[in-house]
């Protein structure tokens, strides 16, 4: 199946953590793609959870750090969570947050992270 093509059908689209072996069974079982999604302008738990926007620092509220999320996404698939552990995150696709004050900000760095590694 390509995007590019035009030929896209149903897909589920989840969070990417430890646990998300059972949205592969369910893709698997109904004969779907499964587009596992992370995160770049939020922190992680150290069990590859998103933390509670209740938290300080779990929304990003700095440019730097939400571009640094995304080569550490794209480079080493890998996040740094809250406590300081790195935790492996494999993702397809990164998302930003529309209801950030950067979201505008964030896509534009992230697009600019995503064009030196092409």
């Amino acid at each position: 199946m390509s995007l590019l093509e035009g030929n896209v059908g149903l897909m589920i689209m989840a969070t990417s953590h430890s646990s998300s072996h059972s949205y592969d069974d369910i893709a698997i079982e109904h004969g779907v793609a499964l587009i596992k999604e992370a995160f770049c302008d939020r922190g992680y738990t150290h069990e590859g959870f998103l933390q509670s926007r209740d938290e300080a620092g779990s929304v990003f509220v700095d440019i730097d750090h939400i571009k640094a999320q995304a080569q550490s996404l794209i480079h080493q698939r890998c996040v740094t969570s809250g406590s300081g552990q790195v935790i492996d995150v494999v993702c397809d696709t990164l998302c930003i947050h529309g209801d950030s004050p950067l979201a505008l900000e964030s896509v534009k760095a992230l697009r600019a992270v995503l064009d030196t590694r092409e």
